[in-house]
């Protein structure tokens, strides 16, 4: 048995995963079917959990005795496109130049699996004395949706009940190999007006909506929370205007307008009390003196914010485990507030930087990889085979 995985397997694995183009808009039963034959010839348990479509699914796989406690491992499959950006080396194809190993998900979040694939080829896994398992999940990227549809399913299966007792969830996102313990969570809003057209010399005759809409996002910074977290940078929550559509034409006056919008808020924060003081904005302009506004709001998706419910002493240990002296706060989203939803204690810890994850010539280093690899056996030895 190696110590810890072999660079050049891990490199195999890598290049084999980048190789599958898992675009969010695209399925990922080729990278499902790849990773799950691997896991069954080292004796995984595995299942599937499909989406409506049948053109994904999410990857269920555990090793050793069905009983309480053990680790879960956990990573989502799917990437952000290419389109548009200019890369250097082929997105799909693993380049490596010098120390770092190029490619689409290098970072963000394919090291991660290369690593777990690697370490369950390297460690006797007939000595596990608790239980191991592996979650992949589909559309991440896009909100999280694998990982909701799966928790949804799993309230149903009696699966549930192993993956809830597992002592701890690892949520392989890009974090430098640094023990991540708090998250912003997000959600993404579609807000839309309905004006009265009108010739646009006759502006009295009509009601724009791109003009009301704009008036919404003015009162938009009066309805975010102003508290503060110091852990966070920025420490506030904070709002992004991702996409508005309005109007037919220069001379016509407005009928349409949709606002697609984002909040990230702090954990302390109440994700229902935001959308009432959104409803309520809303309804303040639709009382106004020009009657024919009509407005419709509803969020697309909501990632639950994250803070551990790990103990302490499991923390410590974990800190030590992975080399990083201070747990830390980050402002992306990944899913671990969900998994915690189920009950299972989580917390968030990766190879590769977010600095490079959506990025042109997206990269990793080899050294980054074999160091968290080190780190993932000595935690599996400790906690699974000790």
């Amino acid at each position: 048995m190696s110590e810890t995985c072999d660079p050049r397997v891990l490199f195999e694995h890598l290049s084999k995963l980048i190789s599958f183009p898992t675009i969010s808009s695209e399925s990922n039963l080729e990278l499902i079917d790849y990773v799950e034959e691997l896991l069954q010839e080292h004796g995984f348990r595995t299942r599937r959990f499909f989406n409506r479509d049948g053109n994904k699914a999410n990857l269920v796989a555990s090793i050793g005795p069905e009983d309480p406690g053990g680790v879960l491992l956990s990573g989502h499959t799917d990437v952000v496109p290419v389109k548009g950006q200019k890369w250097n080396t082929d997105p799909f194809n693993l380049s490596p130049i010098g120390e770092n190993w190029f490619g689409r998900g290098t970072s963000d979040m394919k090291g991660f699996l290369a690593v777990v694939l690697c370490e369950i080829k390297a460690l006797d896994l007939t000595k596990l004395h608790s239980p191991l398992h592996l979650v992949l999940t589909y559309d991440e990227e896009v909100g999280c949706l694998g990982a909701l549809e799966l928790t949804t399913a799993l309230r149903e299966d009696s699966l549930l009940d192993s993956l809830a007792n597992c002592r701890f969830a690892v949520i392989g996102e890009p974090t430098n190999g640094k023990i991540v313990n708090r998250h912003k969570g997000i959600e993404v809003f579609r807000t839309s007006f309905e004006g009265v057209p009108a010739h646009s010399s006759q502006t009295s005759l009509g009601l724009n909506a791109i003009e009301w809409c704009s008036r919404f996002i003015d009162k938009i910074p009066e309805l975010i929370p102003m508290e503060k977290d110091s852990g966070f940078d920025p420490p506030l929550s904070t709002w992004n205007l991702g996409k508005i559509q309005g109007g037919n034409a220069i001379n016509i006056i407005a009928q349409h307008c949709c606002l697609d919008w984002e909040v990230r808020s702090l954990p302390s924060q109440d994700p229902a009390a935001l959308n009432e003081g959104i409803e309520q904005s809303l309804r303040k302009l639709c009382e106004t003196d020009r009657p024919g506004l009509q407005t419709q709001h509803r969020s697309l998706v909501r990632v639950p914010a994250f803070h551990s419910e790990l103990e302490k002493s499991e923390l410590e240990f974990l800190k030590t485990t992975f080399d990083s002296p201070d747990a830390e706060a980050v402002c992306f989203a990944t899913e671990a507030g969900i998994l915690q939803d189920l009950g299972i204690p989580s917390f968030v810890c990766g190879p590769g930087s977010i600095r490079q994850a959506h990025q042109p010539d997206e990269h990793v280093s080899e050294r980054e990889l074999t160091s968290y690899a080190i780190s993932l056996h000595k935690l599996i030895q400790s906690t699974l085979m000790g």
